[in-house]
């Protein structure tokens, strides 16, 4: 009984790490699809909002943000848009999100009697343009293929002070393991499509793939440990088990052959 009791209880912790690890690692490779737009997609939503409710009204647009997911398309599962509303005796501050979805969100609006201080006209350079001129910057695409795991950190339109352009701003970061942070920037005339300005922090040698490698191996190996060990302890206890079995019963024929040659003598 000892025996079954320990080889359940050695399979039931090897399944058990199993199956954590299975929930570690899964879940990197399974993504379920989800839908994206780039930020000239989602104006026109913000259009038709602004058409429904102020149809008499002049409107700015002062900033618009990637504040979902962004792909590698440059297109985001969000993109929230800051519109002021003039009203002729004062002026309606409002944030619309519209989502990759077709749904939407509207917060505001807030009251202020003076005019925007930011707007934004001229753009014509849509994000998934932006994005695609961003990965041929050499900058940029030295840090994405060492970080190819890097996150959008930030998405935006704005007005520059300098042009009076709107300006795309992209960054990305990779938090980096047993090290610092790694980051690249760069900024995009929204007009034109000029690049005003790319920057990035590469780092150390190793690259994220190889770091998350390693993440990987440091779960999954220890898992096989454990499994061999279990597996080596559960044929050893049974040829342990087999052994003893296997005495007793040489033992008994032994003394069984003994007996008989005792009672014949």
């Amino acid at each position: 009984m000892t025996f079954k009791k320990n080889k359940n209880i050695f399979l039931a912790i090897a399944l058990l790490f199993i199956l954590i690890g299975a929930a570690i690692v899964v879940p990197y490779f399974i993504k379920s699809p989800t839908s994206h737009i780039t930020a000239k997609g989602g104006l026109v939503k913000t259009k038709e909002i602004l058409e429904e409710r102020y149809r008499n009204d002049t409107w700015y647009l002062s900033y618009v943000i990637g504040s979902g997911s962004v792909n590698s398309e440059g297109k985001s599962t969000c993109w929230t848009y800051y519109v002021t509303v003039n009203k002729s005796s004062y002026y309606e501050g409002l944030m619309i999100e519209v989502y990759s979805n077709g749904t939407f969100k509207v917060v505001g609006p807030g009251q202020s009697d003076k005019p925007p201080a930011i707007v934004i006209n001229n753009w014509t350079i849509d994000s998934d343009e932006a994005y695609s001129t961003a990965m041929r910057n050499e900058k940029i695409k030295a840090f994405m293929n060492k970080y190819d795991d890097a996150d959008v950190d930030i998405f935006s339109l704005s007005s520059s002070g300098n042009s009076g352009h709107p300006v795309w701003t992209i960054e990305w970061v990779d938090w980096g393991f047993m090290d610092d942070p790694h980051w690249a920037k760069i900024e995009i005339d929204a007009t034109t499509g000029e690049v005003l300005y790319a920057e990035a922090h590469i780092g150390s040698a190793m690259t994220a793939s190889t770091i998350y490698t390693l993440c990987i191996l440091s779960i999954v190996l220890p898992i096989i440990v454990i499994i061999m060990v279990s597996v080596v302890y559960v044929i050893r206890k049974r040829k342990a088990k087999e052994r003893s079995y296997a005495e007793r019963k040489t033992g008994k024929e032994i003394g069984e052959r003994d007996s008989e040659e005792n009672g014949k003598g």
